[in-house]
């Protein structure tokens, strides 16, 4: 039995390796579009924004949620917004820049701190109907992520160039 006990842990392995280069190479993707589209990119983010901003609204007016999580993240959008201004070239030493870092992470913070004390079910046949994985993958993530990905400079992405014989 010890031989299939080995033979899984590589396999994990192995598919450790597969699935941290398939989200690389997602990554890289997205960079080379975030790069090629900046308007259509800045649309899109600029969209988030603002759907985000709704559902903070929603959860302030329709929700439980405290007060101070929700308005934290509006301040965030608020930042996303401003960082958005000079889209897609910004500083990473700005000070909006870095202010909406550091209450992306006061948010995070109070999130986690506020559902790990209130328990909210977990529904395991619809995932859609989950409080905090709806929270985190709707409000926080995706225009950070997109932030991110634009911090990629030309001269960071590779480029083919033809070689002229």
């Amino acid at each position: 039995m010890w031989f299939m006990y080995v033979l899984s842990w590589a396999a994990m392995v192995i598919q450790i390796c597969f699935i941290t280069l398939s989200i690389a190479a997602g990554l890289y993707y997205l960079a080379e579009l975030v790069e090629e589209y900046t308007v259509i990119t800045a649309r899109i983010i600029k969209y988030m924004i603002w759907a985000t901003t709704g559902v903070y609204v929603g959860l302030l007016l329709f929700e439980s949620m405290p007060i101070s999580m929700t308005g934290i993240g509006l301040l965030t959008n608020v930042l996303y917004g401003l960082v958005l201004k000079s889209f897609p070239y910004f500083e990473l030493t700005s000070p909006v820049f870095l202010s909406a870092i550091v209450f992306i992470v006061i948010n995070h913070y109070m999130a986690f701190s506020y559902f790990a004390s209130v328990w909210h079910p977990f529904n395991e046949v619809n995932e859609d109907h989950d409080v905090v994985t709806n929270y985190f993958r709707k409000n926080s993530k995706r225009i950070g992520l997109l932030s991110f990905l634009k911090t990629a400079q030309d001269t960071i992405l590779p480029q083919r160039v033809k070689k002229g014989y």
